[in-house]
C-alpha cells in the first residue's frame, strides 16, 4: 500500500509535465479554431504569436506538434525551443503546403533562428515552394525554406 501511494504522487506531480500536444494550424481560422484537428485549425497568425508559445495548455511548448494544413502564405516564426528529451514537431499533413510569390532570405518560410531541438518533418508531401521567384519571374531574390541558424 504505502508503494502505490508513493507511486501515484510520483504520477500525479511528473505526469502533466509530459502532456504533449497536438496543435493544428491553417492559413486562417476554420471551424471551431480549437486547434484539434485540420477542420478546426487555428490561424497561422495565432503560431506567430509569441504569448502563444511555452509552457502550459494550449500553447506551443516542448513534446507538442505542430500540424500544418492546407496552403499557408504567411510565414511561420517559431517562437521556442524544445528540449533534448521533447522535441518541438512541425508536422505537414496530407497536401500541406507553404506557398509564397518569394519567402525572405533572412527568415525564410520557417523562421527558427535561434531555437532549438525542433524537427520539421514533410509528412508525405509536404511542400515549400516559391512560386513566381527566379530567372523570368515577378521575383528574382534570394530565398530561404527554413531557417535553423
Amino acid at each position: 500500500m504505502r508503494k502505490t501511494g508513493w507511486l501515484i504522487l510520483i504520477v500525479l506531480l511528473f505526469g502533466p509535465a509530459c502532456y504533449a500536444e497536438d496543435i493544428y494550424i491553417a492559413q486562417t481560422l476554420r471551424g471551431g479554431g480549437t486547434g484539434s484537428d485540420c477542420a478546426n485549425a487555428r490561424g497561422v497568425d495565432w503560431l506567430n504569436d509569441g504569448a502563444n508559445w511555452g509552457a502550459g495548455d494550449a500553447k506551443i511548448g516542448a513534446g507538442d506538434t505542430v500540424h500544418l494544413c492546407g496552403v499557408i502564405s504567411t510565414a511561420l516564426t517559431v517562437r521556442g525551443s524544445g528540449t533534448a528529451a521533447q522535441r518541438i514537431t512541425i508536422l505537414f499533413e496530407a497536401g500541406a503546403k507553404l506557398s509564397a510569390p518569394h519567402w525572405g532570405s533572412q527568415t525564410g518560410a520557417i523562421n527558427a533562428a535561434d531555437k532549438h531541438h525542433l524537427v520539421v518533418d514533410g509528412g508525405t508531401n509536404g511542400v515549400i515552394e516559391c512560386t513566381a521567384n527566379g530567372t523570368s519571374r515577378a521575383h528574382a531574390y534570394p530565398s530561404v525554406g527554413i531557417n535553423l541558424d
